[in-house]
Protein backbone atom coordinates (compact mmCIF):
# COMPACT_ATOMS: atom_id res chain seq x y z
CA UNK A 1 0.00 0.00 0.00
CA UNK A 2 1.47 3.43 -0.96
CA UNK A 3 2.48 5.72 1.95
CA UNK A 4 0.12 8.55 0.91
CA UNK A 5 -2.85 6.21 0.99
CA UNK A 6 -1.85 4.98 4.46
CA UNK A 7 -1.62 8.56 5.75
CA UNK A 8 -4.98 9.56 4.28
CA UNK A 9 -6.79 6.49 5.57
CA UNK A 10 -5.31 6.86 9.07
CA UNK A 11 -6.33 10.54 9.14
CA UNK A 12 -9.88 9.65 8.10
CA UNK A 13 -9.99 6.93 10.77
CA UNK A 14 -8.81 9.42 13.41
CA UNK A 15 -11.66 11.83 12.50
CA UNK A 16 -14.22 9.05 12.64
CA UNK A 17 -13.01 7.88 16.03
CA UNK A 18 -12.75 11.43 17.43
CA UNK A 19 -16.35 12.20 16.52
CA UNK A 20 -15.71 14.72 13.77
CA UNK A 21 -16.11 18.47 13.91
CA UNK A 22 -18.94 20.39 15.54
CA UNK A 23 -19.89 24.05 15.50
CA UNK A 24 -18.01 24.65 18.78
CA UNK A 25 -14.80 22.87 17.85
CA UNK A 26 -13.25 19.41 17.68
CA UNK A 27 -14.94 16.99 20.03
CA UNK A 28 -12.29 14.52 21.12
CA UNK A 29 -12.82 12.71 24.42
CA UNK A 30 -15.45 15.22 25.58
CA UNK A 31 -13.25 18.35 25.23
CA UNK A 32 -14.89 21.22 23.35
CA UNK A 33 -13.62 24.70 22.55
CA UNK A 34 -15.42 27.59 24.28
CA UNK A 35 -17.77 29.66 22.11
CA UNK A 36 -16.38 32.84 20.58
CA UNK A 37 -17.07 36.07 22.47
CA UNK A 38 -18.97 38.86 20.72
CA UNK A 39 -17.41 42.29 21.21
CA UNK A 40 -20.60 44.32 20.94
CA UNK A 41 -24.20 43.35 20.21
CA UNK A 42 -25.48 43.89 16.70
CA UNK A 43 -27.69 46.97 16.55
CA UNK A 44 -30.31 47.45 13.86
CA UNK A 45 -31.00 51.07 13.03
CA UNK A 46 -34.25 52.20 11.38
CA UNK A 47 -34.30 52.68 7.63
CA UNK A 48 -34.35 56.26 6.27
CA UNK A 49 -37.72 57.42 4.98
CA UNK A 50 -36.37 57.72 1.42
CA UNK A 51 -35.45 54.02 1.36
CA UNK A 52 -38.53 52.76 3.15
CA UNK A 53 -41.05 50.81 1.14
CA UNK A 54 -44.15 52.81 0.18
CA UNK A 55 -47.22 51.82 2.13
CA UNK A 56 -49.85 52.24 -0.60
CA UNK A 57 -50.16 51.28 -4.23
CA UNK A 58 -50.79 54.93 -5.12
CA UNK A 59 -47.36 55.83 -3.75
CA UNK A 60 -45.78 53.05 -5.81
CA UNK A 61 -47.54 54.28 -8.95
CA UNK A 62 -46.42 57.88 -8.27
CA UNK A 63 -42.78 56.75 -7.93
CA UNK A 64 -42.96 54.77 -11.18
CA UNK A 65 -44.41 57.73 -13.07
CA UNK A 66 -41.75 60.06 -11.65
CA UNK A 67 -38.92 57.68 -12.64
CA UNK A 68 -40.34 57.06 -16.13
CA UNK A 69 -39.98 60.69 -17.18
CA UNK A 70 -37.86 61.82 -20.13
CA UNK A 71 -34.11 61.71 -19.50
CA UNK A 72 -32.54 65.03 -18.69
CA UNK A 73 -30.22 66.84 -21.09
CA UNK A 74 -27.20 66.14 -18.87
CA UNK A 75 -27.99 62.43 -18.86
CA UNK A 76 -28.32 62.39 -22.65
CA UNK A 77 -25.03 64.27 -23.05
CA UNK A 78 -23.28 61.76 -20.80
CA UNK A 79 -24.57 58.95 -23.00
CA UNK A 80 -23.21 60.64 -26.13
CA UNK A 81 -19.86 61.38 -24.53
CA UNK A 82 -19.56 57.81 -23.27
CA UNK A 83 -20.23 56.58 -26.79
CA UNK A 84 -17.54 58.86 -28.18
CA UNK A 85 -15.03 57.59 -25.61
CA UNK A 86 -15.84 53.95 -26.45
CA UNK A 87 -15.53 54.54 -30.21
CA UNK A 88 -12.30 56.48 -29.73
CA UNK A 89 -10.85 53.73 -27.54
CA UNK A 90 -11.79 51.12 -30.13
CA UNK A 91 -10.13 53.22 -32.85
CA UNK A 92 -6.97 53.52 -30.73
CA UNK A 93 -6.79 49.74 -30.26
CA UNK A 94 -7.52 49.13 -33.95
CA UNK A 95 -4.86 51.60 -35.03
CA UNK A 96 -2.30 50.00 -32.72
CA UNK A 97 -3.14 46.49 -33.95
CA UNK A 98 -2.93 47.53 -37.61
CA UNK A 99 0.13 49.71 -36.99
CA UNK A 100 -1.64 52.72 -38.53
CA UNK A 101 -0.67 56.02 -36.96
CA UNK A 102 -3.52 58.02 -38.53
CA UNK A 103 -6.24 55.74 -37.11
CA UNK A 104 -4.56 55.79 -33.70
CA UNK A 105 -4.35 59.60 -33.57
CA UNK A 106 -7.90 60.10 -34.85
CA UNK A 107 -9.13 57.62 -32.22
CA UNK A 108 -7.21 59.49 -29.54
CA UNK A 109 -8.80 62.75 -30.68
CA UNK A 110 -12.30 61.27 -30.60
CA UNK A 111 -11.63 59.76 -27.16
CA UNK A 112 -10.33 63.08 -25.79
CA UNK A 113 -13.31 64.97 -27.20
CA UNK A 114 -15.68 62.46 -25.56
CA UNK A 115 -13.79 62.85 -22.28
CA UNK A 116 -14.06 66.65 -22.57
CA UNK A 117 -17.84 66.40 -23.05
CA UNK A 118 -18.16 63.94 -20.18
CA UNK A 119 -16.26 66.13 -17.72
CA UNK A 120 -17.89 69.40 -18.82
Amino acid sequence: MPPLRIILSSTALAFVLAGGLTAQGLTAQGITAPPAKVAAPFVVTPMPARLAAPSTTAAVAAELVADAGAPSAARAARGQSSTLMIVGGAAIVTGLLLDEGVITFVGAGVWLYGLYLYLR
